[in-house]
């Protein structure tokens, strides 16, 4: 039994176990380490955390112990098999950060000594900045600061014993603040990769908000009630018109019942362009928000393919890759007159393609407006002018439609919102005969004044129209604009009905918010821009701005190495300069120790001031009335009750003359 009458004696020394104010700080760092999770995480998953957090306050407030041994082991039985159950798999990003979660706050409940709270703070940080593996915006990086710094303080409580919160804080900042110019050194000097230095499964753009590549009645609406942003657009000259800015996104000419979707036959896409490039008139950059397609957005038509892009055989620009990190591409783009006037019969075949059944009275509609049209064009305009003459309403609630969608929006409901109108003038020239087909992507875009870029958000999402002229080849046709030409002109809000519900930020009567989040955007966009974004081609852009052109990654190491070699010393020199004493009376004394050191009387570090010199007398009698007054001065104004600066400045006369 002595091995356990040794461990019981080792769990009782003070020292190991953890005091109420440091286990108040291990609580208030594993609630922060879940703050930058909120919304990214699943809501059981926080719910069960957060209840077990809950679980080890109660006790702690309640001054009571801990949870029984056999209740944590039966928790991390459930915790394993919830997450089994939610992922069906225990390895990837999201179980394991969900497992990290749970087990946290399992540790929490088991924490008593100074090793388990060491743990525990590093479980704090680590599950911090697994959020970057999720998203990185400037808010989440805000936060997880935030949380490190919390979780920093709970390691300098649990350290250095009981101490006030503002000790504890103070201390975690000078940390954290100790640790930015490495952090900038590594940052900005660190060769660029293009690739992430971990592999992201497959659910890593799960949960993505954006287009589809598909559209039925409605899904264009729901998505316009979001004001996430899409993308920003950054103009190198004048800004086109709002009326001209098409961003062109996934082409829609299958029809499937009511539903829309990519044709097979135009999946292929061209690695050169299949046209002739022509003057730009409009050159622009774009930064992508990551969405999980593959897909990129552009004005019509792109005048060359930024790197790592082809064009589809309608002319949308793709990426190679799924967009699952935000994108950064320069474009130019110009009209291409003519565009598929030599379109393959194939092609012209499939875009005037409908099922052999349904909606009976738009086919009979469309066949009593080609008789009485023309030409193509003339019956373009028919269709147009009916939308404008008839009372249809352009909404974002619009009702629901049975299986013939065209015919009971056409004829019955008449309300609702661009891709009612996209599809059903498609339905229209197609049952006529004339080649059409839909374009789905975003429409305008709101100017920041900050920093100057288009912001596009989902709100601007849209589909219009294409029809086929065999004179003139593809053409836009943007059916909502005969309705309602002031979405085109002036945005979604001048265009719904008043009371329809909208994004938060597209209100009129929030211009102060409004402001608030232009200058918050600017801000984030230059985050993304210069942080999240600095790849290989924004470190080579610093770099010769830095007078470092062609840096290779040799010279990138040099300078790292160089750099982080400096930084070692100064760090080194300012911890030596922590450790040199700080109080007066002891600064005095040491200047006459040092003395007497050279001269082969040093002090012993088990030595007394007394029994020093004590010591110095009998080696040296001349010394013997100088070093008993200086030691008594020292004495009392070290240890006195009430130094003396007058005894100070005696003390610091007499060191200064003293001559051994």
């Amino acid at each position: 039994m002595k091995w356990l009458r040794l461990r019981t004696a080792s769990a009782a020394v003070p020292s190991e176990a953890l005091t109420r104010p440091q286990l108040g700080w291990l609580i208030a760092a594993s609630a922060a380490a879940y703050a930058p999770h909120i919304g990214q995480q699943p809501v059981w998953l926080l719910s069960a955390c957060l209840l077990l957090l809950g679980l080890r306050a109660l006790l702690w407030q309640q001054r009571r112990p801990t949870a029984p041994r056999w209740l944590l082991v039966a928790l991390s039985v459930a915790a394993l098999g919830a997450v089994l159950i939610a992922y069906r798999q225990i390895f990837g990003r999201a179980p394991g950060v969900a497992l990290v979660a749970l087990f946290l706050a399992l540790k929490l409940n088991e924490t008593h000594s100074r090793r388990d709270a060491h743990v525990l703070v590093q479980g704090a940080l680590f599950l911090t900045f697994a959020t970057f593996l999720t998203v990185q915006g400037m808010a989440t990086t805000l936060l997880a600061a935030l949380s490190a710094w919390i979780s920093l303080a709970a390691l300098c409580a649990a350290t250095h014993g009981t101490r006030g919160v503002r000790d504890n804080l103070l201390r975690s900042g000078r940390l954290l603040l100790m640790a930015i110019p490495a952090m900038l050194v590594l940052f900005v000097l660190f060769p660029r990769i293009s690739a992430p230095l971990w592999g992201l499964p497959l659910d890593a753009h799960a949960g993505r908000s954006g287009l589809s590549d598909s559209m039925a009645p409605g899904s264009i609406a729901q998505l316009s009630l979001s004001d996430e942003i899409a993308f920003r657009a950054k103009f190198d000259d004048a800004q086109p018109a709002q009326q001209d800015l098409y961003w062109r996104g996934p082409v829609l000419s299958q029809l499937e019942g009511n539903r829309w979707a990519i044709s097979a036959r135009t999946r292929h896409s061209f690695a050169a362009l299949p046209y002739t490039p022509r003057n730009a008139q409009a050159r622009y950059e774009i930064t992508l928000e990551p969405h999980g397609k593959n897909w990129l957005f552009a004005l019509d038509y792109p005048q060359s393919l930024p790197e790592g892009s082809t064009l589809s055989a309608d002319y949308q620009l793709l990426a190679r890759k799924a967009v699952i990190d935000r994108r950064r591409y320069a474009v130019e783009s110009a009209p291409v007159p003519g565009l598929g006037r030599d379109e393959p019969a194939a092609i012209l075949d499939e875009t005037r393609a409908l099922p052999r059944l349904g909606n009976p009275r738009a086919r009979r509609f469309a066949r009593e407006l080609a008789a009485r049209a023309d030409t193509p064009r003339a019956l373009v305009a028919s269709v147009l002018s009916n939308f404008r003459e008839q009372e249809f309403t352009y909404t974002l609630e619009p009702p629901l439609l049975g299986d013939d969608a065209i015919d009971e929006f056409l004829f019955d409901t008449r309300r609702g919102f661009c891709e009612h109108y996209a599809a059903a003038f498609v339905y229209l020239m197609r049952a006529a005969g004339v080649p059409a087909r839909i374009v789905t992507g975003y429409q305008g875009g709101e100017r920041n004044p900050v920093d100057g870029y288009i912001v596009v958000r989902q709100s601007d999402a849209h589909a219009w129209a294409e029809v086929w002229y065999a004179d003139s080849g593809w053409t836009r046709i943007d059916p909502t604009a005969a309705i309602q030409p002031s979405r085109i002109e002036r945005g979604l809000a001048q265009a719904l009905p008043r009371g329809e519900p909208l994004p938060f930020m597209l209100r009129a009567d929030f211009d102060m918010l409004r402001a608030l989040r232009f200058r918050w955007d600017a801000l984030a966009n230059a985050y993304n821009q210069w942080v999240i974004g600095y790849d290989a081609v924004r470190q080579r852009e610093l770099m010769a701005r830095m007078g470092m052109r062609d840096a290779d990654w040799q010279k990138l190491a040099f300078w790292l190495v160089g750099l982080g070699a400096l930084l070692l010393a100064v760090y080194t020199l300012w911890a030596l300069r922590q450790h040199a004493p700080r109080d007066p009376w002891l600064i005095a004394w040491r200047r006459v120790t040092r003395k007497l050191a050279r001269r082969g009387l040093a002090q012993e570090a088990w030595e007394g001031p007394q029994a020093y010199c004590e010591r110095v007398a009998a080696a040296r009698g001349d010394l013997a009335a100088a070093m008993k007054q200086i030691a008594a001065l020292y004495c009392a104004g070290r240890y006195g009750p009430a130094p003396d600066n007058t005894a100070l400045t005696e003390l610091r006369r007499l060191a200064r003359h003293f001559k051994p």
